[in-house]
């Protein structure tokens, strides 16, 4: 129970500013992708981990949601520039919503385990 506890703090840590002030935004959850509307003027969508998967996938689709054509798209809790590589994913429009490419840097050594989250910023 302790280590559950431990593993849930940690995941907070990094995931909070997805959670708190946010709400369930349709389609709620697709596949392994559950979307949120944060506080912030921002779309949240956290990636389910499936059975045994270490790391986020490549790619990744969001329904639902019409970023700005410039928007840069992150995921919490990652600090790029260590990585030596660019703040934002990149995505395309795909159907009635994004496809986020996961870059192999920053997919390998996701910030925490079993559920990672996209910051994707809207336009109002």
């Amino acid at each position: 129970a302790y280590d559950l506890l431990a593993g849930m703090g940690a995941w907070m840590d990094v995931n909070s500013q997805a959670i708190y002030g946010s709400r369930a935004r349709a389609p709620y959850k697709l596949n392994n992708v559950c979307i949120l509307d944060g506080a912030d003027d921002a779309v949240y969508a956290i990636i389910l981990a499936a059975e045994g998967d270490e790391f986020p996938r490549s790619t990744v689709f969001v329904p639902g949601v019409n970023p700005a054509d410039d928007a840069e798209v992150t995921l919490l809790g990652r600090d790029l520039n260590v990585l030596n590589t660019t703040l934002a994913l990149s995505w395309i429009r795909k159907n009635d919503g994004i496809e986020v490419s996961i870059h192999d840097p920053v997919r390998k050594t996701p910030p925490c385990k079993d559920a990672w989250t996209l910051r994707i910023p809207m336009d109002n």
